[in-house]
């Protein structure tokens, strides 16, 4: 098949993933379609056009084509509800490829077990928390029109997304899987959060054993094992919890202090004994972490200019913040604009920048987004220089996506 886009860095299709095939697939960073729909609603209008859901053993079984988020028909196909969406992409990827895919709190338990179901491993949960969600909640007491029931509403305010890791099953151990097919765990190192904090937390600091300082690594003056000197990590190890900086956010997470170190010896296991048979004292090394919740990942979600660059010569397009297409109570949810890329979901660039970052190995990489939207996922690779496809079932979705590569390219070179 041809590609809809396509240059040295980066290749776009116009098409249904499951109907395509790669191989040698690094990792997979993608957003797929949440499904945000009721259950009464899934199936769609009794005139809505039947579309094929999924195929089993007995047959086709046949759904009504029911629209989704913000109206959007890809939204609503349940595509990424289906182990076979995740089967068939498992099938392109190397063993011990990650997968990193977004959800929506609502439905993102489908998401998972679908890919669970399709034979990943799933590996951890992480959390993109977020302060500019507006809350779409119906007001029981004005539907009712009884006071009993003023102040009761249907939602919460929307705050987080799930992002679901998985891999692919590895070739026995990480070890024999790095060196036979290149792909292993995650850039840890990579994807440290910089700070400018002493991370030592004291379990490093030198003790006194009688006459003698342990300063060094091997045995001291009277025989006894001595703290390895200090070397200070580059940055603060990735943690399942991403935010956005947002003062809201901020002051859900008070200063604090959480696993500090206590300096000091304690006593070990035999793993530590000394020659003579008797245990020896192990450092009590610990990895302390204190201060605001700025001690994680943040990033802000993505601005009019991030979203629209690129896609200058597009038609402006209605763009509905709020998500609804018809009118609503609440005027800071009255938020319509025009805009280029009036794709609904889309992410900031530096959040994607940072999950690639995670799942780049050190010498081969092939990173596919088998549901790309506007292009956000691959934009993040070539920015890191990492090779990549993109595939969208919407073509206005991979007009944007290329308009935004073609512009990112040119402007490096690449």
């Amino acid at each position: 098949m041809k590609p809809y886009y396509e240059d040295d860095a980066v290749q776009i299709y116009h098409a249904d993933c499951r109907e395509l095939s790669f191989e040698g697939i690094s990792a997979v960073v993608t957003d797929p379609p949440y499904h945000l729909v009721r259950i009464s609603e899934r199936f769609g209008a009794k005139d809505a056009h039947n579309t094929p859901a999924m195929d089993t053993p007995e047959g086709s079984v046949w759904a009504r084509k029911a629209r989704g988020f913000m109206g959007k028909e890809w939204d609503g196909t349940g595509v990424s509800f289906q182990p076979d969406t995740w089967a068939s992409i498992r099938g392109w990827c190397k063993s011990g490829a990650m997968l990193m895919a977004f959800g929506g709190t609502r439905t993102s338990h489908r998401i998972a077990c679908a890919i669970e179901d399709a034979g990943w491993e799933i590996r951890d949960t992480i959390a993109w928390v977020y302060g500019s969600g507006f809350p779409k909640s119906l007001d029981i007491g004005k539907a009712v029109g009884t006071s009993v029931w003023e102040g009761y509403g249907t939602a919460l305010k929307p705050a987080y997304e799930p992002i679901t890791l998985a891999m692919n099953p590895i070739d026995g151990t990480f070890a024999n899987n790095a060196l036979t097919h290149g792909v292993a765990g995650l850039n840890i190192d990579g994807a440290r959060i910089p700070t400018e904090d002493n991370l030592n937390g004291g379990g490093y600091t030198p003790r006194k054993r009688g006459n003698a300082w342990a300063e060094t690594k091997g045995m001291n003056a009277e025989g006894r094992c001595a703290v390895t000197p200090f070397v200070q990590p580059k940055g603060r190890f990735p943690a399942n919890f991403i935010h956005d900086g947002s003062q809201m956010v901020m002051e859900l997470f008070p200063n604090s202090k959480d696993g500090v170190a206590v300096g000091g010896y304690r006593t070990a296991s035999s793993i530590y004994g000394n020659f003579m048979g008797r245990k020896a004292d192990a450092p009590n090394i610990g990895y302390g972490s204190s201060g605001s919740a700025a001690r994680f990942f943040y990033c802000a979600k993505a601005s009019k200019a991030e979203r629209n660059k690129g896609c200058e010569e597009l038609e402006e397009r209605q763009y509905s913040h709020d998500g609804r297409v018809k009118p609503i109570e609440n005027a800071c949810q009255r938020n319509n604009s025009v805009t280029t890329n009036n794709h609904p979901t889309v992410k900031p660039l530096a959040l994607m920048e940072y999950l690639v970052k995670l799942v780049m190995m050190p010498e081969y990489n092939l990173i596919i987004d088998p549901f790309c939207g506007s292009g956000t996922t691959l934009l993040a690779c070539i920015k890191l220089g990492i090779p990549c496809i993109g595939i969208d079932s919407d073509e206005q979705s991979c007009e944007i996506a290329a308009k935004r590569m073609a512009q990112t390219v040119m402007e490096l070179g690449v």
